[in-house]
């Protein structure tokens, strides 16, 4: 199997959420051709080691000249993260890829549900974003959780999308809140019981934090879905 090659690209925004989560968006020399849900891996030359991190590809495949990152660092310690937390535009990034078979299943269901827990919701932004703009006709559901106001990743953006697409809904849910919300408060799991009843029409992915992710496949499970129709990206 040969390997795609590496690409220099250039920054063109880090855009700060919070003090350890931003989005990196980088100008492409040549189109990248990924499926929603792939990820790329930047290369950082330090010292005399090149470092490989992988990351989740969060905007849209229709998206030509550019690529956005969803990313969280750690600390400040981190290797890789916290120096891409601090890069500046014009500076230049190496990445490679695309990689990864987290991708949407055809045909599509009636419903498709994508679940994710703060910067899990990367890969999922890239499916909704692909399906929407492709005016795929299926009901979209995006149910992300976060834990504080801070967290709430790209408000904006989904409520823009809700009032544009009729087919796309989107839940937010606060585990700790600071002030009073009107929003679901708790976690994925005390939701999604009242939320959804059994049937063979639907299609769940999930991305975040592994004991989420083992959460939510019991929930679903217990009200009735089979593993056919859950599909998970499991980050470390």
């Amino acid at each position: 199997m040969t390997l795609p090659e590496p690409l220099e690209t250039e920054v063109l925004e880090n855009r700060k959420f919070t003090k350890d989560t931003f989005l990196l968006k980088l100008k492409l020399p040549k189109p990248l051709d990924f499926k929603a849900g792939q990820f790329i891996q930047t290369i950082t030359q330090i010292k005399d080691k090149k470092i490989r991190r992988s990351w989740s590809i969060s905007s849209s495949p229709n998206t030509k000249d550019y690529i956005e990152l969803l990313i969280k660092s750690q600390n400040e310690n981190s290797l890789i993260s916290s120096k891409l937390l601090k890069i500046k535009p014009k500076n230049k990034v190496t990445i490679q890829g695309p990689f990864g078979v987290f991708r949407i299943i055809t045909p599509y269901k009636k419903e498709i549900f994508f679940i994710a827990a703060g910067v899990g919701v990367a890969p999922l932004r890239s499916m909704i974003l692909d399906l929407l703009e492709n005016k795929i006709n299926t009901n979209i559901t995006l149910i992300f959780g976060f834990k504080a106001e801070q967290d709430y990743l790209l408000k904006e953006e989904w409520k823009k999308l809700q009032k544009k697409y009729k087919n796309f809904k989107f839940i937010p849910v606060i585990s700790r809140p600071q002030t009073q919300t009107e929003i679901f408060t708790g976690r994925i799991t005390n939701l999604l019981p009242n939320l959804l009843k059994p049937s063979e029409d639907k299609d769940f992915y999930i991305c975040g934090p592994p004991i989420m992710i083992t959460d939510t496949i019991q929930i679903l499970e217990s009200i009735g879905f089979t593993k056919k129709q859950i599909h998970i990206e499991r980050w470390q």
